[in-house]
């Protein structure tokens, strides 16, 4: 062990997701394996974010445990397109569409930059002098 701090949830996720995309699995045509990473990625992220075992969650579970927690609306209405999207290729086999990939990366960029502005604002709120 190097004795290094975890990288921080929204950076350990910008990393993961970046190694998924490099992997290409949507561009070969492995929805169902892309759709396993990036369900497993997220549900590390959620867990380690938000403080609930996501991996152990059904969809509905996850969505759930995330309006409580999430007070984002766009946030958590976006997770649950992309594990509702990743249900339907992982269990029903269906075939996403094409352009179905960039809005997934969107969402997860999304959800990356408001989890970096928040931890930013957290860090400069905690340097400020208390009474100021």
């Amino acid at each position: 062990m190097t004795g290094e701090p975890p990288l921080p949830p929204e950076l350990e996720l910008e990393r993961r997701a970046g190694e998924l995309r490099a992997k290409n699995l949507w561009q070969a045509g492995e929805f169902r394996l892309f759709f396993i990473a990036l369900s497993g990625m997220l549900k590390h992220f959620l867990e380690r974010a938000y403080g609930f075992n996501a991996e152990e969650c059904t969809t509905a579970e996850t969505v759930a445990d995330m309006k409580a927690r999430e007070p984002d609306a766009g946030i958590v209405s976006g997770l649950e397109g992309i594990f509702t999207q990743a249900d339907l290729v992982k269990f029903a086999r269906r075939v996403p569409e094409e352009e179905a990939a960039a809005g997934i990366w969107r969402q997860i960029d999304l959800l990356i930059a408001e989890h970096k502005k928040r931890r930013r604002l957290a860090e400069e709120a905690a340097r400020v002098p208390p009474g100021r």
